[in-house]
């Protein structure tokens, strides 16, 4: 509040849509911030990791032109940014840079081998092109599905995110192997840390044994097993009273709980009473019918007021009868109720003061209830009591129908049915087209099943964790987590194919291969992860906005989650079962990666 605008012993409290979001808008400032730091931190890590100028630049230059063309690809289709939305940007921009930094950590590998910066660039692109196209794909897949919920801004999102996913594959795949090819060879790089060596040879060594890879999988089974059971706490729709786009203790929330301590409530339910012909609302029997309506709802503690047309005709009785409360009812004729109605209008020293009741007609009515919040809980009560007056045969009026309308309770009841809705198609279906992807690429059902156990994995325990910190599905996280499955399981498919191509070196020998897939993909997926979180962990320390802050809190989550399962699961599985698309791969004459029919 300004100073001229404060006065002795008097505080100013504000609640309701409009000032939400004039805060919300208010912290766009923060945005300059934020890349800032994350771009800072990105740097850090590149520097710390390659200490190559290759490594540190190319990486930035992936992250660069992904985000121009993004940005583009909006300016195309005449999108905005929305406030709340963008950490999924930000982690699309940040993905482009992991892709980058497998491809020149490849090929620093493999320039080890033949000393020649074009063959090697040449033999880095025939590697991970493939895999890394079918975890874009699957990125892609993730943001496109989210285009099939009814929520609008999810739908621009699903589209234009899944369009600027797929942009990495030029931007990235191709981009940085071509510039790798035209560029001087490097300087041989200095000798990595022996810590780092020792820490990704004790999870090689972990993994790479059956009864190590028994160990990771019975864990595994039972976070499952457990997570399982804490994703039933999850709710559809919000838990804690107040706005979640900001924290409990901010000044929005904080006016909010105090209005609605004082006085009938802020969240409110519109519903419409419609009748059939001219003049409806003015029949004794339609305003009984409300006034019973209104009862009914008020029945709910929970509730603070309502307020309709028999309140207004009650009281205009009332005061057209010397203010004695016995007048307080709904007369008996319609032509009276009408007198009353239009006495009403044409006392009133502002113009059409009925229409915040009745419609010019008088044929529809607004019945606005006033309840203190808008949880999970509160709207499942006020709809369902709502539905269950409408729906009994008793109450029935001829001509009249009562409709489920809006205001802030209804349109989150029908946004919270939105996000249940998507959340039971989105989700088992970026499940199940990663899974046919993987199995089409490799032409293997066991591989489309590791995939899919890796994201099972993750899928559950992130719902486990989204019940422990009561964090709900709506709207907003329903495609936050999509984003976090098609993203995460890129560490898995790069994983699984080393361990495939390693296998093929080493005629065969799974132990070896697991252990020389970990020792190479495996530190660049820590490093990716540890990037990707980078990329997204400022807004839990910075953003004043809770719902940025839990939504990026969420993908940490998911990346460290896939990272675990890519790490360990993966691997595990692959040295237990023996998959014979992995087991039985071989080069051909040509250096061509195949199968063998039978397992070698």
């Amino acid at each position: 509040m300004r100073e001229a605008e404060k006065a002795a012993g008097v505080e100013i409290y504000a609640t309701g849509q409009p000032m939400l979001w004039g805060w919300v808008y208010s912290y766009l400032d923060q945005l300059f911030l934020i890349f800032t730091t994350t771009v800072g931190i990105m740097l850090f890590l590149l520097i710390i990791y390659f200490r190559r100028a290759y490594g540190i630049l190319l990486p930035m230059f992936g992250i660069t032109i992904s985000a121009i063309w993004g940005l583009g690809i909006l300016s195309l289709l005449d999108y905005n940014l929305d406030s709340l939305t963008l950490v999924i940007p930000f982690l699309i921009s940040a993905r482009a840079m992991s892709h980058a930094i497998q491809l020149v950590q490849r090929f620093y590998g493999e320039l080890e081998e033949v000393d020649d910066s074009r063959e090697a660039a040449h033999r880095t692109f025939d590697s991970l092109f493939r895999p890394g196209s079918l975890g874009i794909v699957s990125d892609a897949i993730g943001l496109l599905l989210i285009a099939l919920g009814s929520v609008p801004i999810n739908v621009k999102l699903g589209i234009y995110a899944s369009l600027w996913a797929i942009c990495v594959v030029f931007t990235v795949l191709i981009a940085v192997p071509l510039i790798l090819s035209l560029l001087p060879k490097p300087k041989p790089a200095a000798k990595r840390p022996a810590a780092e060596d020792a820490l990704f040879g004790r999870v090689a060594a972990l993994v790479a044994n059956k009864q190590g890879g028994l160990i990771v999988l019975g864990i595994a089974g039972v976070i499952l097993l457990l997570g399982a059971q804490l994703s039933s706490r999850v709710q559809i729709g919000e838990s804690e009273p107040g706005s979640p786009i900001l924290y409990l203790d901010h000044d929005y929330n904080v006016s909010s709980k105090v209005i609605n301590e004082r006085f009938p409530g802020s969240e409110e339910l519109y519903i419409v009473a419609r009748t059939d012909e001219k003049g409806g609302m003015k029949r004794p029997d339609v305003l009984q019918a409300i006034e019973a309506f209104q009862n009914h709802m008020l029945l709910d503690p929970e509730l603070g007021g309502a307020k309709a047309v028999p309140d207004l005709v009650k009281q205009v009785n009332r005061i057209f009868h010397s203010d004695d409360p016995r007048w307080a009812i709904i007369p008996d004729s319609e032509a009276y109720v009408g007198g009353l109605m239009f006495a009403y209008m044409a006392s009133s020293p502002v113009p059409g003061a009925l229409k915040e009741f009745v419609d010019t007609d008088d044929r529809v009515a607004n019945i606005v209830f006033f309840y203190k919040d808008h949880q999970a809980k509160t709207i499942r009560r006020a709809i369902h009591r709502a539905k269950e007056w409408i729906n009994e045969p008793a109450n029935q009026v001829e001509g009249l129908h009562i409709e489920l309308a809006g205001g802030l309770v209804g349109v989150t009841a029908a946004m919270n049915e939105s996000a249940y809705e998507s959340n039971m198609l989105i989700i088992p279906l970026v499940l199940a087209l990663i899974f046919v992807f993987v199995t089409w690429f490799y032409m293997s059902l066991h591989a489309g099943f590791i995939m899919f156990l890796a994201m099972m994995f993750c899928t559950v325990s992130t719902y486990a964790y989204m019940g422990l910190a009561a964090i709900g599905i709506n709207v907003n996280t329903v495609p936050i987590i999509a984003v976090g499955i098609g993203v995460g399981i890129d560490y898995s498919i790069y994983i699984m194919d080393r361990i495939r191509e390693e296998t093929a070196k080493a005629s065969g020998n799974l132990q070896h291969a697991v252990l020389r897939a970990i020792a190479t993909t495996g530190k660049a997926i820590g490093f990716t992860a540890a990037c990707l979180i980078g990329g997204v962990i400022m807004w839990v320390f910075i953003s004043d906005l809770r719902f940025q802050a839990d939504a990026a809190l969420l993908l940490v989550v998911m990346l460290i989650l896939n990272a675990l399962a890519a790490m360990f699961i993966v691997p595990s599985w692959v040295m237990i079962f023996r998959p014979s698309f992995i087991g039985s791969a071989r080069y051909d004459e040509d250096g061509v990666l195949y199968a063998e029919k039978a397992i070698a």
